[in-house]
């Protein structure tokens, strides 16, 4: 159905996840964090992301002066739309990945119907981010005279 990319440090709750994202019928990607998330998305597109905060992330990873995993992930996910999951809901925290183009804060252990509704919204605004993208090139391009 779609790629799906599931990133969490804690492997197990990674993989809970992306079971209930395989019975919905999603392919899943588990990434047991940032590092091996990017290296993911160098080799494969994805078309959302669900990410555990908080992202640990190590220096070299990501470049020198850089230690937020959540950026550096939103900077090579190809537009693709992020969820996040917390183990402890803090409203400013989810204030700010919202304001940072997180489309959806859940809370975990994530609930089955929660999920399957953010993932499902979140491949419709990819969808329509990218039909946005192919409207506004065919603006651009000049008509054959």
């Amino acid at each position: 159905m779609s790629d799906v990319l599931c990133v969490d440090d804690d492997t197990a709750s990674a993989e809970a996840v992306a079971d209930m994202l395989r019975e919905f019928g999603h392919d899943v990607c588990v990434a047991a964090g940032v590092e091996a998330a990017l290296s993911a998305m160098e080799v494969r597109t994805f078309e959302a992301v669900i990410a555990a905060l908080p992202l640990r992330v190590a220096a070299a990873a990501v470049g020198p002066g850089t230690s937020d995993g959540l950026a550096s992930l939103q900077s090579c996910a190809n537009g693709a739309p992020f969820i996040v999951t917390v183990r402890h809901p803090d409203a400013s925290r989810g204030v700010e990945a919202l304001e940072r183009g997180v489309l959806d804060y859940l809370t975990r252990p994530v609930r089955r119907e929660a999920l399957r509704l953010a993932v499902n919204q979140a491949l419709e605004v990819g969808r329509l981010r990218r039909e946005n993208e192919d409207m506004r090139r065919e603006l651009i391009v000049p008509a054959p005279s």
